[in-house]
């Protein structure tokens, strides 16, 4: 009984050698490190869109559970800096809090555009408010809500230049 065991030869192994080396500094010098960065910042800000969607559905669904009016405010003192959190109010009480990673900035443009807060009336509706969110992390284009004044709201399927958030 003849038993061969066969290998791989020397050259054999410094060609795979060579062809490893080109493609891995190929590689690193790419942009392809950075395209990771970038799929990581979207998968950053889609949880803050989901987030805000959450919380814009949980005012709403307050207000009719309640039978009173809800006010869906930017800020902790409810000045409009949506960046720094969201927050659920029955009359001047704080009620809940949502806030936001560091580096996401959120901007509010709606009608009436004067108003700082989203009213939710005991309806569900959003007291004739309609108007975008803006959302925009580091390395990654904004994304808009849009908010309806039957008090809904859904993600555009477009993506914007982060200047929209400034």
């Amino acid at each position: 009984m003849r038993c061969s065991i066969h290998g791989f030869s020397l050259p054999e192994l410094l060609v795979v050698i060579a062809m490893i080396s080109i493609v891995s500094s190929a590689f690193l010098n790419s942009d392809s490190p950075n395209l990771f960065d970038i799929w990581l910042a979207r998968q950053a800000n889609q949880q803050e869109v989901d987030g805000l969607l959450t919380f814009i559905e949980r005012a709403r669904s307050l207000s009719v559970q309640s039978g009173k009016e809800v006010r869906l405010c930017g800020g902790e003192h409810c000045d409009g800096n949506w960046s720094e959190q969201a927050s659920l109010r029955f009359a001047s009480s704080t009620i809940e809090r949502h806030f936001f990673q560091q580096n996401t900035r959120i901007r509010w443009q709606g009608f009436p555009p004067q108003r700082r807060y989203i009213l939710f009336l005991p309806t569900g509706l959003s007291s004739y408010q309609n108007g975008s969110f803006y959302i925009c992390s580091e390395n990654s284009q904004a994304q808009r809500l849009l908010m309806n004044q039957s008090g809904r709201a859904y993600l555009d399927d477009q993506s914007y230049e982060v200047s929209k958030c400034l």
